[in-house]
C-alpha cells in the first residue's frame, strides 16, 4: 500500500529482487503512470538491499547445512570430533574409541594418542593419529534385546523383535560383562550383522551378600555384591541392602530403601 500511495507505476524494480517480490511490486502499482518520486526510488533500493541480505543469510545457512550433512555422512576430524565410545573405521577395521590424548610434537604439529578396541580383531590397540586426520565413522542400528547367558568368550542376548540369539564378545561389552543378569534390558548397536557396541537401558540394582570391617581409618568396609565384585564402601552398608549403580560408568549412586 505504501508503494501504491507513492505512485511509482513505472519505477524500475531491481533485478536483485526475487521474482515473487518483483511480481508483487508491479501488481501493487496503479495502472496510471505518474511522475517518479525520489521516495519510490528509495523504497526500491531498500527492497533490493533486503533481498540481498536474505540471499546472504540463505547462503550462510546453506554452508552450515552442508557441514552438518558432512558429519551425518560419517566423517570426523582428529582430535576435535573424537569422543569416548565413538565408532571409527581405521585401515578397514571398525574400532571403538576408549581414551585419547592430544600432545604437541615439534613446531605446530600434534599427535593424538588414541586407545581403541578393534571390533573386527577383538583386541585393544593404540593409534597415533596426526591432528587434522579425517576418519570415517559408523552409525549403527539400535536393537532392543535382553541378556540370556554368558560363556567363556561371549555374552548371549535375545533380540526382542526377532527372538534370535546374538552372541557378543565380552571385549565389546567391556567391564559391564561382569554386571549382566538374566532378563536385563540392553540396546545393541548393530552394523552389517555384527554388534559394535552396547548400552544398558537402566541403572543396575544389586544386593549386598557380605560385608567385612577391615578396620580402615576412613571408616569404610569391604562389601561384596551378588556378582562377586568387592568394593570399599561406607560403613552403613549392610548385608541384604539393595544398591544402585550407574548404567553409564558403574559408579555407586545410592542405597535403595
Amino acid at each position: 500500500q505504501r508503494y501504491q500511495f507513492l505512485g511509482a507505476a513505472d519505477a524500475p524494480v531491481p533485478d536483485r529482487c526475487c521474482r515473487p517480490l518483483r511480481l508483487c511490486v508491479r501488481a501493487m502499482a496503479p495502472p496510471a503512470r505518474r511522475q517518479r518520486s525520489s521516495a519510490a526510488v528509495a523504497l526500491a533500493g531498500l527492497a533490493a538491499w533486503s533481498c540481498g541480505s536474505i540471499a546472504f543469510t540463505g547462503l550462510s545457512m546453506g554452508r552450515q547445512l552442508r557441514q552438518e550433512c558432512t558429519l551425518m555422512r560419517g566423517v570426523c576430524t582428529v582430535p576435535g570430533d573424537l569422543t569416548k565410545d565413538l565408532l571409527i573405521v581405521f585401515e578397514g577395521d571398525i574400532c571403538k574409541v576408549k581414551t585419547f590424548l592430544n600432545a604437541k610434537v615439534g613446531k605446530g604439529g600434534s599427535i593424538c594418542k588414541t586407545q581403541v578396541y578393534n571390533v573386527n580383531k577383538n583386541a585393544n590397540i593404540e593409534l597415533a593419529l596426526k591432528s587434522g586426520t579425517k576418519l570415517e565413522t559408523v552409525d549403527p542400528e539400535s536393537v532392543k534385546a535382553t541378556f540370556s547367558y554368558a560363556d567363556d568368550d561371549n555374552c548371549v542376548f535375545m533380540d526382542s523383535s526377532s527372538f534370535e540369539e546374538v552372541a557378543v564378545p565380552k571385549g565389546t561389552i567391556g567391564e559391564k560383562a561382569n554386571w549382566m543378569a538374566p532378563g536385563m534390558a540392553v540396546d545393541l548397536k548393530m552394523y552389517e550383522g555384527k554388534c559394535l557396541d552396547f548400552s544398558l537401558k537402566s541403572d543396575i540394582e544389586i544386593k549386598v551378600v557380605m560385608t567385612d570391617d577391615t578396620g580402615r581409618a576412613d571408616g569404610t568396609v569391604m562389601v561384596e555384591i551378588e556378582n562377586g565384585l568387592r568394593f570399599q564402601m561406607p560403613s552403613y552398608i549392610r548385608v541384604g541392602d539393595t544398591l544402585l549403580f550407574s548404567k553409564e560408568n558403574l559408579g555407586f549412586k545410592k542405597r535403595l530403601d
